[in-house]
């Protein structure tokens, strides 16, 4: 063991041991560039996604907005439509009115027509019968 760390301690050694501890740091160094370089690539990719995301987000939104607006278009146009629908139907409903008192009134008109009729042809027949010819 004291050999060893002669050994260790001779110029050679230590020669020895700072060129594996170099070759040590060199591959240490190339691994932490090559771990930087794939943290940046995915940071990368990363970054690309979350503006996809953001540009997605923003479509979806776009196109709600226009639904909506469409949808609340659709609703006055429906409410416009009904509120013309609710006129014509009370309008409607008075001319049926209207329509049923005249069709009343024309039944009386014709039982009053048919009686008058009724009368004058068995008036006709009764003053035949009274004043034969």
């Amino acid at each position: 063991e004291t050999a060893e760390k002669e050994e260790d301690l001779s110029e050679e050694g230590l020669r020895a041991k700072v060129k594996r501890t170099e070759g040590e740091l060199r591959e240490e160094q190339e691994r932490h560039k090559e771990t930087h370089k794939a943290l940046e690539h995915y940071k990368g990719i990363a970054h690309s996604l979350v503006d996809k995301m953001a540009d997605v987000l923003a479509t979806l939104k776009e196109e709600n907005i226009r639904k909506l607006r469409r949808a609340r278009e659709q609703m006055r146009y429906l409410e416009i439509e009904k509120e013309n629908l609710s006129e014509y139907a009370m309008e409607l409903q008075e001319e049926l009115e209207d329509r049923e008192e005249e069709a009343h009134r024309l039944q009386g008109d014709i039982a009053s027509l048919k009686k008058k009729h009724l009368e004058l042809s068995w008036g006709g027949h009764v003053q035949a019968l009274l004043n034969p010819p």
